[in-house]
């Protein structure tokens, strides 16, 4: 993925005046069983009390109207997270919503790609998304069934990425990314050679290992970059919650975008809106753990390596902006 050479300085922004990024958990129901995804694993579900459910229109519509409260516009709502977005039957309506409120500058989707029929492209067509990102999870039939536990899903995600890519042309952009988990299945150059043609963008990603207890998730091949195959940046304080946001399929509001057990809570959409929430004394209390260099507390952020691959880097700043959110009095 390509960085934004327009990011915000956040030593100098600290703290934001609104999150830059949001990632609405449209479901959190999935068709797809990854073995690398804890979500697809019984008992680390169990443990952490993971459901499967589609975010309520009513809280959805909610959460969008409290984005007007914000002094300036999101940068980017995603309307993804750990489930497959297209499941919710009111998905494209939800996207619409916001799209026509004007709360975001920009409107992404990831999906598996596997509901990428006609009609469904052509309502996310309508949607008004900038951009929609497809995670190809194999170059082949039998990876598909290895990695994901099914079958018939090759063809069928190639042929719904023809077609997304042949009706968004001068509509939005599309991006396919695979994760090169270093075997046949996941060959880099046979997937840019099949998808290159029918997108916008080709990625290539590498194994991330999941927090909070998760076994190993990158099938041996350990961590030696970045997702984005860049050299691992390693931080002390962790860059992403002081600039992004999630609302999970439940409603709870998380201040991060790999925390898929849910630990990172900082608040209720039901019962708070969204500025309360970001200018809340839970989410200043969860930055000074990461300033103070306390992460190590949060069973979500103790042995996560994703803020690695974050471009950001306060750890040189972390007394300035302690002191500059205790004269805040936060």
């Amino acid at each position: 993925m390509k960085i934004n050479p327009n990011r915000v300085d956040l030593i100098k922004e600290i703290p934001l005046d609104r999150p830059l990024s949001i990632n609405f958990e449209s479901t959190s129901r999935c068709n797809f069983a990854c073995t690398f995804c804890p979500c697809s694993d019984g008992d680390a579900r169990d443990r952490v009390g993971f459901t499967r459910q589609d975010m309520p229109s009513e809280m959805f519509k909610k959460i969008v109207d409290d984005l007007k409260e914000f002094p300036q516009k999101i940068k980017v709502n995603h309307y993804h997270y750990m489930g497959e977005p297209l499941l919710n039957p009111n998905f494209f309506s939800n996207v619409r919503y916001a799209v026509d409120a004007n709360v975001a500058g920009e409107h992404w989707i990831r999906t598996n790609g596997s509901l990428l029929t006609k009609e469904t492209v052509s309502k996310l067509m309508d949607c008004g998304l900038t951009r929609i990102g497809v995670s190809v999870e194999a170059v082949n039939e039998a990876g598909y069934h290895d990695l994901v536990k099914r079958r018939g899903m090759f063809e069928k995600v190639v042929q719904g990425v023809t077609e997304l890519y042949n009706q968004s042309r001068g509509k939005c952009e599309v991006y396919a990314k695979i994760i090169n988990f270093g075997i046949p299945a996941t060959d880099p150059d046979e997937f840019k050679k099949i998808f290159t043609p029918i997108t916008d963008e080709c990625g290539i990603e590498y194994p991330m290992q999941w927090n909070n207890g998760v076994p190993d998730s990158t099938m041996g091949q350990g961590i030696k970059v970045t997702v984005n195959g860049d050299e691992l940046n390693k931080h002390v304080a962790c860059p992403y919650p002081f600039f992004t946001m999630v609302v999970s399929s439940k409603g709870k509001a998380l201040m991060c975008c790999f925390d898929w057990s849910y630990q990172t809570e900082i608040g209720d959409v039901t019962k708070s809106s969204m500025k309360e929430i970001w200018n809340g004394q839970k989410v200043r209390d969860f930055w000074k753990m990461h300033l103070r260099g306390d992460r190590g507390n949060n069973p979500a952020c103790r042995d996560c390596l994703n803020l690695y691959a974050c471009p950001d880097k306060l750890d040189d700043n972390r007394d300035e902006l302690l002191a500059r959110l205790n004269v805040l009095g936060n």
